[in-house]
């Protein structure tokens, strides 16, 4: 690393990296603020050299035109004074182009006439595409917008949605997006429209929407292994676990060795009842990965799901000792135990990923979950909070918080949190959030709302017999009451 700046900002993250290890909750939250001031150095060294960048771009041009300029005053003998400047100032043109249509192909393989533009465009651009492989997506839609103003064109709106989107501006990426998608004249850029396109049903849940999607992408190349892949996990979103199952044994076709493929489709047999055909596509990947612990989450859930909690909490184990200094390998360990009926085990494990990682939502929900499963309310209403407050609740912090609230015969809380958690765009939240609330209903001896619930239940996907014990518990609960 040549500049002095830049090199002096990374040693100085270097020393933070080694520190990081035996740092406590206070030198890791200084740590914050020095990263943090640290970036916004980085930051203005980063926009002074894209300044000087522009500026240098802009003084050739300047030099090449008044080249031009000069040649075509010359006359007679006047003439060979000049041409060196000329063939100069052509050369300078050319190394500017050829050094952008190469830039510009970098972030994505595209059509070369993709980017045709004026220098000033062209260095807005440039500075929006910088910014947006170096992740400064805000950085990135402004000179971006400036280099649309300047010229517009399909690429550069697609680079712009993307920008929008990565920075949580969906509907300003869709409006880019439409833009690109009635300019598009090319397959190249189709099909790089619609690749944007379902990036953003994800980021809008809408999975009908992006498997349709999928399939049209399918159109210009069925042998795509990626489409494949995104359609088994699309297909396991909607719940369509056979049809998730046979993508990923598309996607795996060609690429056999392709272990996260293979980790879903085992997942997504689990899902169909073929538990059998899992173990042994578990065995498999388990020989293919070069690293064991790359997708260990998955492994440990796949474990658990094929009731082989000795096979998950060896692979949690394994995660632990790989990073010992991680919070990732004592969290999977606890759920290993917490979903094997052991949530007393479970507890000193969330601690000891929460003294390695305070911020952890997933450890201090599962410390929340864990006490509430061992009868301390109190304790997992405290744990669950401080994460719902923290913007970084799930399905289960709301059903569980729930729970609470109706053991706590706080009944309107708990109607109004399933309320909401009923349409939840997560099929498994939302299932429990109505199951839940049929049986509130049932114990407060409102019929007809209960069975609206369990009815809803059932059209939601829940076996007739989870509905039946639901109403059992809930009945066994009002004739305790009387």
């Amino acid at each position: 690393m040549q500049n002095v700046e830049l090199k002096a900002i990374a040693n100085a993250i270097a020393q933070i990296r080694e520190q990081l290890p035996e740092a406590d909750t206070v030198v890791r939250s200084k740590m914050l603020q020095e990263l943090e001031t640290l970036r916004e150095m980085a930051t203005s060294i980063l926009d002074a050299w894209m300044e000087v960048d522009d500026a240098i771009e802009e003084t050739l041009a300047q030099i090449s035109e008044a080249s031009i300029d000069a040649s075509i005053a010359a006359q007679g003998d006047q003439a060979p004074q000049y041409t060196a400047s000329l063939n100069a100032g052509a050369g300078v043109q050319q190394s500017v182009q050829s050094r952008t249509e190469s830039l510009l192909q970098a972030p994505v393989q595209l059509a070369e006439t993709w980017f045709d533009m004026s220098l000033r465009a062209d260095c807005a651009l440039r500075k929006g595409l910088g910014y947006f492989d170096l992740r400064m997506f805000d950085e990135a839609a402004l000179s971006l917008t400036q280099a649309v103003a300047e010229q517009d064109n399909p690429a550069t709106r697609i680079y712009l949605a993307l920008s929008h989107l990565a920075a949580n501006r969906v509907d300003l990426a869709v409006s880019h997006l439409n833009v690109a998608r009635v300019r598009a004249n090319d397959d190249v850029t189709v099909r790089a429209v619609l690749e944007v396109d379902v990036q953003i049903c994800a980021a809008r849940e809408d999975w009908h929407q992006a498997v349709h999607v999928l399939y049209e992408l399918l159109c210009f190349d069925p042998t795509q292994l990626d489409t494949w892949y995104n359609l088994g996990v699309c297909h396991l979103k909607l719940y369509e676990f056979a049809a998730a199952e046979r993508c990923f044994a598309k996607s795996m076709k060609n690429e056999p060795t392709d272990v996260e493929a293979a980790l879903w489709r085992a997942m997504s047999l689990v899902l169909c009842g073929r538990v059998d055909e899992a173990r042994q596509l578990l065995t498999t990947s388990t020989h293919l990965a070069r690293n064991v612990e790359e997708h260990a989450l998955l492994r440990v859930v796949l474990h658990l799901s094929t009731q082989r909690i000795d096979l998950a909490e060896r692979a949690a184990i394994a995660a632990s000792a790989a990073e010992p200094n991680s919070a990732f390998g004592y969290e999977l360990l606890a759920l290993c135990r917490a979903v094997s009926h052991r949530p007393d085990e479970a507890i000193p494990l969330c601690k000891r990923a929460l003294a390695l990682s305070p911020n952890s939502s997933q450890a201090l929900t599962l410390f929340g979950l864990c006490s509430y499963l061992t009868g301390d309310l109190q304790r997992a209403e405290r744990a669950l909070k401080t994460v719902e407050e923290r913007g970084e609740s799930s399905g289960l912090t709301h059903v569980v918080r729930a729970r609470i609230a109706t053991l706590n015969g706080l009944t309107a809380d708990a109607l109004e949190r399933l309320g909401r958690l009923s349409e939840h765009p997560g099929m498994y939240a939302k299932r429990l959030a109505v199951l839940y609330r049929g049986m509130l209903h049932l114990s407060e001896n409102e019929i007809a709302l209960a069975e609206a619930d369990f009815e809803r239940a059932l059209h939601l996907g829940l076996p007739p017999s989870a509905i039946d014990i639901a109403r059992a518990h809930a009945r066994s609960g009002v004739a305790q009451r009387s």
